[in-house]
């Protein structure tokens, strides 16, 4: 058996405790500030700044599909100076780690414009490596875990604004279905504002693939790890 692999056994009397005894994750490890880094700007920025530790998950995935056969990852050229270069099969978010009652917390930075599909392909992506990893399946994972987008408000500030534009039209819709009250539509939008808004489609995940999902500004995500602990 790979050493990066758990036995099942062992996972079912650990529970969420023994995520982080995965040798290939405990060694994949670097502050949440260093993984939310965007090496396209010039100099690169940092989405946080929180120098808690979670998993490098990118990393992982690259440790996890070198040990794959062929069909999933293979050597596309030499290079002397860098050594092999792969071709990517499979695409991750960028990190993983615990909150309190041991909670899994999945998240993507994005400080560029967004593409959905290519978000909810690390999605996907991630869960199957993470349950190759830990030996569990997606009813167990979906039980006591949260995923999380954090996304550049002003690069897709013009999307944002379609998005909330449509759900409240298809509020008041759906409003005016049953009552044809200027009153009851009014506060129907206004509830719908106070609810926590979920963007980029990825609601679709939640209850599927994880217990909440979440899209958070920058700022946004300060705020939500100001107000955790984050322990591997």
């Amino acid at each position: 058996m790979p050493t990066w692999l758990v036995p099942s056994k062992t996972l079912k009397t650990s529970g969420m405790q023994m995520v982080f005894n995965v040798p290939l994750l405990k060694s994949n490890v670097k502050s949440l500030k260093e993984l939310s880094k965007d090496n396209s700007q010039k100099p690169p920025c940092f989405m946080v700044e929180d120098e808690r530790p979670a998993v490098d998950f990118d990393a992982v995935k690259d440790e996890y599909l070198k040990q794959c056969d062929s069909y999933v990852f293979k050597v596309i050229r030499n290079n002397p100076k860098k050594g092999d270069e792969y071709e990517q099969k499979a695409c991750s978010v960028d990190a993983l780690f615990c909150i309190e009652n041991g909670i899994l917390v999945f998240v993507e930075f994005k400080n560029g414009r967004l593409e959905k599909q290519n978000v909810h392909s690390k999605i996907r992506d991630s869960l199957l490596i993470y349950n190759d990893l830990m030996r569990t399946s997606l009813s167990d994972t979906r039980k006591n875990s949260e995923f999380i987008l954090v996304y550049n408000q002003e690069v897709n500030k013009t999307r944002v604004n379609e998005d909330i534009e449509i759900l409240k039209k298809n509020s008041m819709d759906m409003a005016c279905q049953t009552s044809s009250s200027r009153d009851y539509i009014h506060k129907h939008v206004a509830k719908l504002e106070n609810k926590e808004f979920i963007q980029f489609g990825i609601e679709r995940f939640q209850g599927y693939c994880f217990t909440n999902v979440h899209t958070y500004s920058e700022s946004e995500m300060k705020t939500w790890l100001d107000q955790h602990e984050i322990h591997l």
